[in-house]
């Protein structure tokens, strides 16, 4: 008996994708959202945490830690940049999306629901500008 698909009718399908707002590599929120350019999944990790840790070692690897593909060119995720940016008071844990488009946002025991569709409600500019200016 097999637990996969028999016909072409039948799919596997992902109902909702949760990604977790902490970094892998120091279990901080992260500030910039990325992924390697080879990356499959959607799980980020922070680019100022992994420059700096990849850099501080004597024999540098420039490979992701969720996946460990070659990591020396990023995607910044602009939608997850933009949740932690609205939300940035909220202390959020994850966001979850549907593929409705909606997505939740867990801040402690409050749920925080949006759309993907609305997206460019959220703050997608002022929080690439703040990203990249140096700090005062």
């Amino acid at each position: 008996m097999s637990h996969f698909p028999q016909s072409k009718n039948d799919e596997v399908s992902c109902e909702v994708i949760k990604i977790p707002l902490f970094c892998t590599l120091t279990t901080e929120r992260i500030k910039l959202p990325v992924r390697g350019l080879f990356c499959k999944h959607f799980h980020c990790f922070d680019l100022y945490n992994f420059l700096l840790m990849t850099s501080q070692t004597s024999n540098p690897k420039w490979i992701c830690p969720t996946c460990k593909s070659p990591s020396y060119q990023f995607k910044i995720d602009c939608i997850l940049l933009a949740i932690l940016e609205a939300y940035a008071e909220e202390k959020c844990t994850e966001v979850m999306f549907f593929k409705t488009g909606d997505f939740t946002v867990h801040a402690g025991d409050k749920l925080i629901e949006g759309k993907v569709n609305n997206i460019h409600s959220l703050p997608i500019d002022f929080a690439l500008k703040r990203v990249f200016e140096p700090p005062t």
